[in-house]
C-alpha cells in the first residue's frame, strides 16, 4: 500500500514537455505557471495540471468524419493546416475572397 502511494506521488511530481507543448499548472484551483518544454517538477496535492478539453474532426479511410473529444494536461501549440475546396468568404472589410485552405 505504502509503495503504491510512492509511485503515485513520483507520477504526479515530475512532467516532461516536449517541443511545441505548453502546460498550464494550477495552485489551489487558481493559474499559477505556464511549463514550457523542459523537465518540471511541481507539488502534488497542491498544483496541478489544468484539464484541456479539445474536439476536432477525423476522416477515416472510407471517407466517415468522426468527431472527436479529448482531454489533456497539454495543450499543443504547433500550426495545422486544413485544406478543402474553394470557398467564398467575406472579410471584415467586406471584400471578398476566395480560399481553400486555414492554418488554426
Amino acid at each position: 500500500v505504502i509503495l503504491v502511494i510512492f509511485v503515485i506521488i513520483i507520477q504526479r511530481t515530475f512532467h516532461t514537455i516536449y517541443e511545441n507543448e505548453v502546460m498550464v499548472v494550477r495552485r489551489f484551483g487558481k493559474y499559477h505557471s505556464t511549463h514550457t518544454p523542459d523537465f518540471h517538477l511541481i507539488v502534488p496535492f497542491i498544483d496541478r495540471p489544468n484539464n484541456n478539453f479539445e474536439h476536432y474532426f477525423e476522416i477515416d479511410a472510407h471517407g466517415n468524419i468522426d468527431l472527436i473529444y479529448r482531454r489533456s494536461e497539454i495543450v499543443y501549440t504547433h500550426s495545422q493546416v486544413l485544406n478543402f475546396h474553394k470557398t467564398n468568404c467575406i472579410s471584415l472589410e467586406n471584400s471578398l475572397l476566395k480560399i481553400n485552405a486555414i492554418e488554426s
